[in-house]
C-alpha cells in the first residue's frame, strides 16, 4: 500500500532523516556519537538474547521500521517485520535444542 507522507509528519521525518545523513557523514565525534549509541542498544538487548549478530539485525530493522513508519504513517510493515524476524529466531533456537 502506497501512502504519502502526512504533513504532520513531515517535520519528524526530517529530523530523523537529517540526524542519521549527519551521524554517518559528520564529524569523527558525530560517527563515534552514533556508533556508540548502535552499541549500547546492542549491549542492552544482548543481555535478552545471546546471539549478537541476531541482536545487531534486529536493532537495524527496528531502525528501518522507525524510519518507514516516520515516512508513510503506517507502522504495520514495521511490526510485521520484527515480529516475523524474532518468531523466526523462536523457530531456529527450538530446532537447535
Amino acid at each position: 500500500m502506497e501512502r504519502d507522507l502526512a504533513a504532520e509528519s513531515r517535520g519528524a521525518l526530517l529530523l530523523a532523516m537529517d540526524l542519521s545523513r549527519r551521524a554517518w557523514t559528520g564529524s569523527l565525534r558525530a560517527k563515534a556519537f552514533y556508533a556508540e549509541q548502535q552499541m549500547l542498544w546492542v549491549w542492552l538487548l544482548g543481555r535478552f538474547h545471546p546471539n549478537r549478530p541476531v541482536v545487531e539485525e534486529l536493532v537495524q530493522l527496528f531502525q528501518g521500521a522507525v524510519l518507514f513508519y516516520l515516512i508513510t504513517g503506517d507502522p504495520e510493515p514495521g511490526r510485521r517485520s520484527l515480529i516475523r524476524s524474532l518468531s523466526n529466531e523462536t523457530d531456529v533456537r527450538h530446532r537447535d535444542q
